[in-house]
């Protein structure tokens, strides 16, 4: 099964307000200056981080055995293997993925104004029964 992703403004934003409120929040810590500094960029990073990976998948592609082929935003191709670990619900897909050449998982997050509904219903159902 193959999915097509197009990105939504409003997760985008959605990104942006959760670093923006967890900077307010690490400011209003008793921490000394520099400490709150250094914590505020590193969130700050780690936002952009999250918007870059957000919009790097542009298709998805699962097969019947658990294999999962991703394409990204500049035309590599990555092979790799579902996971454990990820969420189903009407609202919120996240699709936990490992590359067959790395350590760690990924995580690949869809909400429904990303993709076509009748392909995004069989990827839940594909993640939700196995």
């Amino acid at each position: 099964m193959r999915v097509e992703l197009q990105y939504s403004g409003a997760v985008r934003w959605l990104v942006v307000a959760a670093g923006l409120a967890t900077c307010a929040i690490v400011a209003m810590t008793p921490w000394s200056a520099a400490l709150r500094a250094f914590v505020a960029l590193w969130v700050a990073g780690h936002t952009l981080r999250s918007l870059r990976d957000l919009e790097a998948t542009r298709t998805l592609r699962v097969d019947g055995d658990g294999g999962i082929e991703i394409r990204l935003r500049d035309g590599r191709t990555v092979r790799g293997s579902l996971v454990d670990g990820g969420f189903v619900a009407h609202w919120l897909t996240i699709v936990r993925w490992r590359p067959a050449t790395a350590w760690r998982d990924r995580t690949v997050l869809i909400v429904p104004a990303m993709a076509h509904p009748d392909a995004l219903r069989r990827l839940r159902v594909r993640l939700r029964h196995g």
